[in-house]
């Protein structure tokens, strides 16, 4: 039987050779492990933003009826996506509903996939243990994890949850090494001109150092006065005159701010994350731009991986015979795509004012207290802001 989807997909293996054959031009390829990627803040930060957004967003277990739709509250997968995930025990701490679906995201954002194991009691998941990468392998569609003593246990495909990300599982990492590498040698050289000071490499030649022990002594005076743990100042030099060769360039002349921005902004663009959320090129946004650049954000960004997120666990944890039962996975994006302030109230009253939305759903949008708000759209709007004033003025007349 022939099989598409595999750990790493006939997709990524070709684009990967299309980089390497089109980008490197014969060149050996660049070769950056996930660690290394992880230690470029760029690249952290990428994976911090897709992984965090999209496991903060309230998350429940919805059944379709006649009637509506309403929050399953009584099945178990509802705490798995809106509270806890595995209890705490003697084994471990467990994990909280935004701890695993944020190591689940984050895995497949990193390396391409990301791995859940599932407990299931009587057909249905109760706990969500995230799956480390390396601690999971699949071989001949074979799946196992690696315990905590070492061991390898195969597990059945229906107690894992696998998430892949773009293209059946592309490792956006590898894709985008060309960039990850560039900006981690930028860091590198940055953190090695700090600890020597700023001061560039060079040669110093003078006729007076006739001999190698007055070479020896000169070079560590110039340690001692100009190396690390030294003061600086004047140093006295009783030799002829002396030659200096620089050696490596500044980063001025290497044009180092420019080319490390030009870096992360193509990593941004690989992970589909804007700059500004890696705090980069903040000073592009302002207020006034800030909820539509947000918006912008979840639509380009967030709403894929959420895509991919509800329907990998309707496919994985409720399978096809609770899918058919009506039973599905609602993530909320309304917190993420909200308006400004004005735009909302402005939305809320054209609502109103047609009886589409009763007060009481104004008022769990916006987190207010429902006790005794209508849940009767036709509800009249308050058009007089304080109707006691115009009684006694009538009385008065």
């Amino acid at each position: 039987m022939f099989r598409f989807f595999q750990r790493k997909s006939a997709v990524e293996a070709r684009i990967l050779e299309a980089i390497d054959n089109g980008v490197a031009g014969g060149a050996p390829a660049i070769k950056v492990s996930a660690r290394q990627a992880f230690g470029v803040m760029a690249v952290f930060a990428a994976v911090r933003v897709i992984s965090e957004d999209v496991a903060k967003l309230p998350a429940k277990l919805k059944r379709s009826t006649d009637e509506g739709s309403e929050t399953a509250h009584d099945q178990p997968e509802h705490i798995l996506l809106s509270r806890i995930g595995k209890q705490a025990n003697e084994v471990d701490d467990g994990f909280t509903s935004m701890e695993w679906i944020e190591a689940l995201v984050a895995a497949a954002a990193l390396h391409g996939i990301g791995v859940t194991h599932l407990n299931r009691v009587g057909g249905k998941a109760r706990e969500a243990t995230p799956v480390p990468h390396g601690s999971w392998r699949c071989e001949r569609n074979q799946w196992s994890i690696r315990l905590q003593n070492g061991k390898w246990e195969n597990v059945p495909r229906s107690e894992l949850i696998v998430l892949r990300g773009p293209q059946l599982g592309l490792n956006i990492t590898q894709a985008a090494r060309q960039s990850i590498d560039l900006a981690r040698r930028l860091d590198l050289m940055m953190t090695s001109i700090a600890r020597k000071a700023g001061r560039p490499n060079g040669i110093i030649s003078s006729e007076g150092l006739t001999s190698q022990d007055k070479a020896d002594t000169f070079v560590r005076r110039i340690k001692s006065y100009f190396g690390q743990s030294g003061d600086g100042g004047l140093m006295p030099v009783d030799l002829g005159k002396l030659n200096y060769i620089r050696l490596s360039m500044t980063p001025g002349e290497l044009q180092q701010d420019e080319t490390y921005s030009r870096v992360v902004t193509q990593i941004a663009s690989a992970y589909r994350v804007q700059p500004a959320r890696l705090m980069h090129a903040i000073t592009d946004h302002n207020n006034a731009s800030a909820y539509t650049w947000n918006i912008i954000h979840v639509q380009d960004c967030v709403l894929p991986w959420v895509k991919r997120f509800k329907q990998t666990f309707e496919k994985d944890a409720l399978g096809e015979n609770r899918v058919r039962e009506g039973y599905y996975c609602d993530v909320a994006l309304q917190g993420l795509l909200q308006g400004s302030p004005a735009e909302r109230g402005k939305l809320y009253v054209a609502l109103r004012t047609v009886g589409a939305m009763s007060p009481l759903t104004v008022a769990k949008l916006e987190d207010l207290p429902t006790q005794g708000v209508s849940n009767d759209p036709a509800f009249p709007l308050l058009t007089n802001p304080n109707p006691k004033e115009e009684k006694d003025g009538d009385e008065d007349d």
